[in-house]
């Protein structure tokens, strides 16, 4: 199979007609055994997404990606687990500063939020609804994902 002719990346778009949509990219890196997750703002009325200047981005990595499967798989409501007066999600921290990734599950689909708050400013969050479509579509690529990171296939 010839790697280039197929998508490495799953794209989820959530244009609005008068802006303030998101789209998020989920991509496998198999260098790195990870997941990139990269959530990108609409730009104005235009249908196209700032994934030059304005992109979140966080890595998954298989404990994470279990997180969001165990989400996807309906074993639990939320990742992360739940702390006093905030919201359960996944916490990154690096020398530049902190990523919080929220995926829950909801009445018809579920939700995903990325926030990041490098040095300094404050926190960015971006998000979107995500469909039981491609919420079974992401939970085949995640299986998969682990598959290769475990070299077990």
């Amino acid at each position: 199979m010839d790697d280039k002719k197929y998508s490495k990346e799953m794209k989820i778009y959530r244009a609005r007609n008068n802006g303030g949509g998101v789209a998020s990219q989920w991509r496998f890196d198999k260098n790195n055994s990870c997941i990139w997750l990269e959530v990108a703002p609409q730009i104005g009325e235009d249908k196209r997404f700032d994934w030059d200047k304005a992109k979140l981005k966080i890595k998954l990595g298989e404990v994470d990606i279990g997180e969001i499967m165990s989400v996807l798989e309906r074993r639990k409501y939320f990742v992360g687990y739940e702390k006093k007066g905030q919201q359960p999600s996944l916490f990154h921290k690096n020398d530049r500063g902190i990523s919080l990734l929220s995926f829950k599950r909801g009445e018809s689909g579920f939700a995903m939020r990325l926030g990041v708050k490098l040095d300094g400013e404050d926190t960015r969050w971006l998000g979107h609804p995500i469909t039981e479509a491609e919420a079974a579509i992401m939970l085949v690529l995640m299986k998969r994902a682990i598959e290769v990171i475990y070299r077990w296939m």
